[in-house]
């Protein structure tokens, strides 16, 4: 059941040999928001995932929070979590277009007290944090980590979080493509998961980068990285557009989930804990 055309398969996340692959991405992001696509393809949060991140919440101890939302596009997870919390929010993403669209909903929610949106690098990112205070939860949507390039970088990205985070109580909530179910076609040889895949809107082809995981992979970087994985599960059996485009999908879909072995999953869901 795939999203998506995959038209090659690179054995190095490089789409532009002379760019690097932050900045094609994020042009590539700034397109897909800009022309609606993305919000046609996924116009909510998945109800799966947008529970447990809840119920994460609530598993901690209560106090007013500090939320990041890292990759946050235009705030499909963020927002409705805004709306279900008393917490503030930072708001961190690549993409210019997406944090402009975010800042619009904001507006007319009448919530842009509580966010803070930021655009640049991870250092910018950093010393936004350093003014602000450490995080209680992290959240890394639908696949923002296998858009990262090379194993290496990953990591370096999944530190850096990790020091961001107020205390062993604080908690990283992320989802990766599942590569048992994702692209599978694409996935037999020498590519370690890393593919290169293009979708085509109103005559307009929008190319990624994705790294695909396994569960046990998964779990392999987020403990090299510092972190103890307290729970990992199915973040959809259908696509993950079926799940956010129908009600009735999203909440058959939601039943399933709860049942549904990791490895069976559409997307792989973890929670993790700094070491």
């Amino acid at each position: 059941m795939s999203e998506h055309k995959a038209e090659g398969v690179a054995p190095t996340p490089i789409l532009d040999q002379n760019q690097p692959l932050t900045q094609v991405m994020s042009r590539v992001y700034d397109r897909y928001f800009r022309t609606g696509y993305y919000d046609q393809r996924y116009p909510v949060a998945n109800r799966h995932t947008f529970h447990l991140i809840l119920s994460a919440l609530e598993g901690q101890e209560w106090r007013p929070k500090h939320i990041l939302d890292f990759g946050c596009g235009n705030g499909r997870y963020l927002l409705p979590v805004l709306k279900r919390t008393d917490d503030n929010f930072t708001a961190y993403d690549i993409s210019k277009t997406t944090l402009e669209l975010l800042a619009e909903r904001l507006d007319i929610e009448g919530e842009k007290e509580r966010v803070s949106i930021i655009h640049g690098d991870l250092g910018q990112l950093a010393e936004h944090i350093r003014e602000q205070g450490p995080v209680d939860l992290i959240m890394l949507m639908f696949g923002v980590l296998s858009h990262v390039g090379e194993r290496e970088q990953r990591l370096l990205v999944l530190r850096e979080l990790r020091s961001f985070l107020a205390d062993s109580n604080s908690l990283i909530i992320l989802s990766v493509p599942n590569r048992l179910r994702r692209f599978k076609e694409k996935t037999g040889g020498n590519n370690g998961g890393d593919i290169v895949y293009s979708r085509k809107h109103q005559g307009e082809e929008l190319t990624f980068f994705y790294h695909l995981y396994t569960p046990a992979e998964l779990k392999v970087e987020l403990e090299e990285a510092g972190y103890v994985v307290h729970e990992m599960s199915a973040e959809s059996y259908f696509p993950e557009s079926w799940v956010t485009r129908s009600k009735v999908i999203g909440s058959l879909d939601r039943a399933i989930c709860r049942v549904l072995p990791t490895h069976r999953g559409y997307g792989i869901l973890a929670i993790a804990g700094p070491r």
